[in-house]
Formats: structure tokens, sequence, C-alpha cells
């Protein structure tokens, strides 16, 4: 279980009361964030995604690091285990993104009845289409 927590004062591992820590099987697994706003898990449960804010923006965090700032962001979503959908705003104007093994670039999730179903990018000078 994973959750967004201020840790209770004095704590074991010495955390500052004022920010928000993740905790996973209650031991703190990331922080210091002045808000969270939503943890993801993966469909299968491998991995997990929070959308977090700290002194310069929004930040996507995954396990093995994160992406931004953003001057907000909404709406992460899985495809699998291995793509992640979301929408931010990145150099002043709304974009929707995609992160995937290759890293983090322009694109958008496509969805049928909320669920997402394939992915829609922009690749040299191309429009790629995947569907699951």
């Amino acid at each position: 279980m994973a959750y967004a927590a201020k840790p209770e004062a004095p704590g074991p591992n010495d955390l500052d009361t004022s920010q928000f820590y993740i905790y996973i099987a209650q031991q703190p697994f990331g922080g210091l964030y002045l808000e969270v706003r939503q943890i993801l898990p993966s469909p299968n449960g491998t991995t997990l995604v929070t959308e977090a804010r700290v002194k310069d923006g929004w930040y996507l965090i995954l396990p093995a690091g994160g992406f931004g700032p953003f001057g907000d962001m909404q709406d992460a979503t899985f495809l699998g285990e291995g793509i992640l959908g979301f929408k931010a705003i990145y150099k002043g104007e709304w974009t929707s993104m995609l992160v995937t093994s290759a890293g983090m670039g322009v694109g958008c999730l496509i969805k049928e009845r909320g669920k997402a179903v394939g992915i829609a990018n922009y690749s040299n000078g191309n429009v790629q289409i995947l569907l699951q």
C-alpha cells in the first residue's frame, strides 16, 4: 500500500513534519513535497506514479526518477505497465505528454470509454498510432 502523509513528530527517521512524504509499506519512500495530488499504481502493481508539487512546480515522480517541473499537471493514466500519459502545463501551455521506456515526449493516450487503449505521438515528422 502506498500513501502520502506528513510524519508524526518526533519521528524515528527525523523527518520534516511540515512536508508530505510518500510511504510504501509504512516506510518513507519519497519526499519532501508541498502537495501530493495522486498516487497511481500501474495495472499489475509493478510500479506507481505520483503527482507531487515542490517549490518550483509539479513533478511526475516514478521510482527511478521524475519529470518536471510543470506549471500544473493532471490525468496521469497508465497504458499497460510501461506507458504513462498525462497533461501538463509545459512552456506555458497545456500539453499532452507520454512517458515510455524511451523517455518523455509530446503525445497522448487514446481512450475508449475512459480506458486507455492506445497512444498517438509525433516522432521524426510522422504521427504514430499504436493500439493495444
